[in-house]
């Protein structure tokens, strides 16, 4: 009887090491053993293979369970999606194809004097300067007037914004008030309103947040979006044109 119960113990122990021995080799990606669209404990699925060793049956079972996890990855379904990640419907209007980058925008506490900094230390010049006083606007949804600075210089293509709050609450105060000086976002200007418009409706269908809007009358109109995938904001503009700069920095 001790030897019965000697060589049982034997059996079990050379079977956790070949248990082992067979992970090892999986993690290397040599073979497909136990991980492979399991999702039992380790526990689990030793008592199964162990069982196996004396039952014919459970071994039966085993065989029949790995066929099922065969069947479900050949199935070519996609897997769950991770709950970590916001699903993102496919976009049905593309926000970027119909844009051109219009600027990158820093905001600072006063604009004239980053921008003469930038003037003097980088060359980045000359700066046109305007008050921007929307004649509609929302901030988190909720009409709240507000207004700003901005000046715009060109580089190639596309411009450098500096922007300063300068009354009421907005996205631009949280930003100073959170972050300090720095980058806020990117701006995609759109060649009709009609084509901005629907940017914003496609943002909006994906579920994003629109986080502030301001109307400017005939001569155009805003919103700002945060964009997850990139954690800054993207600003989409129509902007049919500028009054004269009120002043110019270098």
């Amino acid at each position: 009887m001790l030897r019965v119960a000697v060589w049982t113990l034997a059996v079990l122990a050379a079977v956790l090491v070949l248990d082992r021995v067979l992970l090892a080799c999986e993690a290397r990606g040599w073979i497909n053993y136990r991980r492979r669209g399991l999702s039992r404990s380790g526990a689990a699925f030793h008592s199964l293979t162990l069982q196996a060793i004396f039952d014919p049956a459970a071994e039966h079972l085993q065989h029949v369970q790995y066929e099922e996890v065969e069947e479900r990855d050949d199935s070519g379904d996609p897997p769950p999606p991770d709950a970590a990640t916001p699903y993102i419907p496919e976009a049905a209007v593309r926000v970027a194809e119909a844009g051109t980058l219009h600027h990158t925008c820093f905001v600072v506490h006063d604009v004239e004097r980053a921008a003469a900094a930038l003037a003097a230390s980088l060359g980045l010049k000359p700066w046109n300067v305007w008050t921007i006083e929307p004649v509609t606007t929302t901030v988190h949804g909720r009409n709240v007037p507000y207004s700003f600075r901005v000046a715009l210089a060109q580089v190639g293509d596309s411009s450098y914004e500096l922007l300063a709050p300068l009354a009421g609450a907005s996205v631009y105060v949280e930003h100073l008030a959170t972050k300090g000086e720095g980058f806020h976002h990117t701006c995609l200007a759109y060649p009709s309103l009609a084509a901005m418009r629907a940017a914003k409706d496609e943002l909006a269908r994906q579920g994003r947040d629109m986080i502030q809007s301001g109307g400017l009358g005939d001569a155009g109109e805003f919103c700002y979006f945060d964009i997850a995938e990139t954690g800054a904001v993207l600003e989409l503009l129509y902007l049919k044109e500028l009054p004269p700069p009120e002043k110019t920095i270098g």
